[in-house]
């Protein structure tokens, strides 16, 4: 069903037309899922040490508020030689715009500084979500 418009009390008013864009962008406000398929790239970051990375997110809109976040299976990987599943992450700082994060992860031998990328796992169902719903 389309063009309709649900109204509270019994007084109508004009109907509303967005685009989809818009629509989009306003539901983006509350929710928000990165990844999808198999070596899908979430975002690129720094190895921290060894066994943690850094990494930097800007949501596409603003949200709402800071949301929560959540994720599985995802892997930090260097595209050559290593890929380490993650374990845990830990917000360094978040807002409305975005989040600094650190992953923990196994050990594999990188070097601090080294260019990582997160990506989800060969199995294609990982994600990470951002949730600043009522």
């Amino acid at each position: 069903m389309t063009q309709f418009q649900v109204e509270l009390g019994s007084v109508a008013t004009p109907f509303e037309h967005r685009s989809y864009g818009e629509e989009l962008a306003l539901c983006q406000r509350y929710f928000n899922r990165l990844g999808g398929g198999t070596y899908t790239g979430i975002t690129t970051g720094m190895v921290f040490n060894n066994t943690s990375a850094m990494f930097c997110i800007t949501y596409p809109v603003p949200m709402r508020a800071g949301p929560t976040i959540s994720s599985s299976g995802l892997v930090v990987s260097d595209r050559i030689s290593y890929d380490s599943a993650v374990t845990s992450f830990q917000p360094q700082g978040t807002s409305t715009t975005g989040i600094h994060f650190k992953t923990v992860h196994a050990s594999n031998g990188a070097s601090p500084r080294q260019a990582v990328v997160l990506v989800v796992q060969n199995n294609g169902t990982g994600y990470m979500d951002f949730n600043a719903e009522l």
